[in-house]
């Protein structure tokens, strides 16, 4: 079956993706650091609350409101990943939900200002979800190398980059 791509303009994060990403990050009650050096994190991976201000070591938060949380930040990425791709940009619902995935963890500027942008809008699909794995770095450190104590951040990249490229969850 030939599935068509829709335009970005139509697109939003799937059901599937959505638990994908809750379950990657995990559910912590109290803010934790993930990757010694990195920022503060509660929830499913939340960086800041709803308010905007960081999370800040001791805070606490229940599984509802993570989730809450977790979908109001995805609700903030989604329409700044529209508008760098461009509206008309046609993609596969699989794609989209790797790029969301994606800004969930770096933040949608990082995939903004990456070359992930004009691949796509060029047509060169297969090489923007290539290029997934060109953000293997955290805190300064090339996650691909296990030594470096953020493995898990390669293994996130290599997942996501699956998921663009086949539509595997």
């Amino acid at each position: 079956m030939n599935h068509p791509r829709s335009a970005v303009a139509v697109l939003t994060i799937s059901a599937i993706a959505f638990a994908g990403i809750v379950a990657r990050e995990g559910y912590t009650e109290k803010a934790v650091i993930p990757i010694p050096g990195d920022r503060p994190t509660k929830g499913f991976g939340s960086t800041f609350n709803e308010d905007g201000s960081a999370v800040k070591m001791g805070e606490t938060i229940t599984p509802a409101k993570a989730v809450r949380l977790a979908v109001s930040h995805i609700g903030k990425d989604e329409p700044q990943l529209r508008k760098c791709f461009g509206y008309e940009t046609q993609m596969y619902q699989w794609e989209w939900d790797a790029y969301v995935r994606l800004a969930h963890n770096v933040g949608p500027a990082k995939v903004c200002n990456s070359s992930i942008v004009p691949k796509v809008q060029r047509g060169d699909y297969a090489a923007a979800c290539e290029t997934i794995l060109d953000f293997k770095y955290a805190v300064k450190k090339d996650c691909s190398v296990r030594a470096n104590g953020c493995y898990g951040v390669w293994l996130d990249r290599l997942a996501t980059r699956e998921i663009c490229l086949g539509g595997a969850t």
